[in-house]
C-alpha cells in the first residue's frame, strides 16, 4: 500500500470511530411520549429516608416476569398483589388456658436416607454425570426433590 493511501486509511478510520462515538449517544428518533414513571418518592415526617412507592401496574406485570430475585414478591405481598403464605406458626389455647405454638414449615424435611441408599444414589448420580462434583451432586439431589445435609452427601462422595 502505498504511504498516502495509507495516511488516507488511517485518518478515514480514526475519523469513523470518532464520528461512531458520537453517534451512539446522539438518537434522531425523538420519543412519542414521555417515560412512564414506574415510582415515586413519599416523604412522610421528614425522619429517615423517603419511602418509594412502586406503581402496582408495573409491579404486577414485574411479578409475572419475575427474575432470581426475591424483591419482587415482597413488594407484590406489600402491594396485596398476592397472598401471604401459611404462618410459621399457629396458637392454640388448651382447655386450661395455655397457649400453645405449632410451628410449621414451607420446607419439606430432610430426607432420611440410609448411608448405603446415599451411596448407591451418590454412584449413579456420578455414572450419568461423572463431572459432577460435591455441589452438583447436592444441587441434583435437590432437583429430585430429597433434601440432603451436605456434610452427608460429601461423606458418600
Amino acid at each position: 500500500i502505498p504511504l498516502s493511501n495509507r495516511d488516507v486509511m488511517e485518518h478515514s478510520i480514526q475519523d469513523m470511530i470518532a464520528d461512531l462515538g458520537a453517534a451512539k449517544t446522539v438518537s434522531s428518533d425523538v420519543p412519542d411520549i414521555e417515560p412512564m414513571s414506574h415510582s415515586h418518592v413519599v416523604h412522610d415526617d421528614g425522619q429517615g429516608r423517603p419511602r418509594v412507592v412502586i406503581n402496582p401496574e408495573v409491579l404486577a406485570v414485574s411479578y409475572q416476569l419475575q427474575g432470581p430475585t426475591e424483591l419482587v414478591e415482597i413488594f407484590a405481598l406489600e402491594q396485596e398483589l398476592v397472598q401471604p403464605g401459611d404462618p410459621v406458626y399457629i396458637t392454640y389455647i388448651d382447655e386450661d388456658g395455655q397457649a400453645h405454638h405449632v410451628y410449621q414449615s414451607s420446607t419439606s424435611s430432610q430426607s432420611t436416607f440410609a448411608d448405603e441408599e446415599l451411596d448407591a444414589i451418590v454412584l449413579q448420580i456420578l455414572n450419568l454425570f461423572p463431572t459432577f462434583g460435591q455441589r452438583m451432586i447436592d444441587s441434583h439431589l435437590l432437583h429430585l426433590r430429597q433434601h440432603v445435609p451436605r456434610s452427608c452427601v460429601q461423606a458418600s462422595y
